[in-house]
């Protein structure tokens, strides 16, 4: 069974715009959009993914139409669109999940015991961010209790938080 790093919630019933999916992948793989991971993901994406479509990796679609197009660059690469099937291998491949939203609620996506890194924090709280995106969504997402969810994201928002000096830590010298 292959294991992912990453999970993308989108809607599999609805086409994506080409031009959205650099910040859609970055954002899950960084979620504090203004940091500088997340700005050098979104640059390497845009690159990639055009590559990835220059060779056959990804199928773009007619935004009118729906019929799969070859050989688009510049604005009309990133007004076509993509289905999430068409994306699937390539994600897969750099070890993002698809997640259908309405898949949501079903208790069969996890089941296993989280460890909170930095980044799965920092995802998490990009996810409970989102419009209409509960405590109680999120607990069930994940298979966990509401209050276990919640005070998991009472750490992710302390991971921007100043510290405390300690006389351990490192010595910062001004010139």
């Amino acid at each position: 069974m292959k294991t992912y790093r990453y999970k993308l919630l989108i809607k599999f019933d609805e086409p994506i715009r080409f031009e959205d999916l650099p910040h859609l992948i970055a954002q899950v793989m960084y979620p504090d959009e203004g940091s500088m991971f997340y700005g050098v993901a979104r640059l390497n994406l845009e690159a990639e993914l055009e590559s990835a479509v220059q060779s056959g990796e990804i199928t773009v679609r007619n935004p009118v139409s729906l019929g799969s197009s070859i050989l688009l660059v510049g604005s009309a690469l990133n007004t076509s669109v993509v289905f999430p099937e068409d994306i699937l291998d390539y994600l897969g491949n750099r070890g993002i999940q698809l997640i259908n939203q309405s898949d949501i609620g079903s208790s069969s996506l996890h089941k296993t015991k989280h460890h909170w890194g930095e980044i799965e924090l920092r995802q998490l709280l990009a996810m409970s961010l989102k419009p209409g995106m509960t405590h109680q969504k999120l607990a069930e997402h994940y298979g966990l209790k509401r209050q276990s969810i919640s005070k998991t994201l009472r750490k992710a928002k302390d991971l921007d938080k100043p510290r405390r000096a300690s006389p351990f830590g490192p010595v910062i010298r001004s010139k």
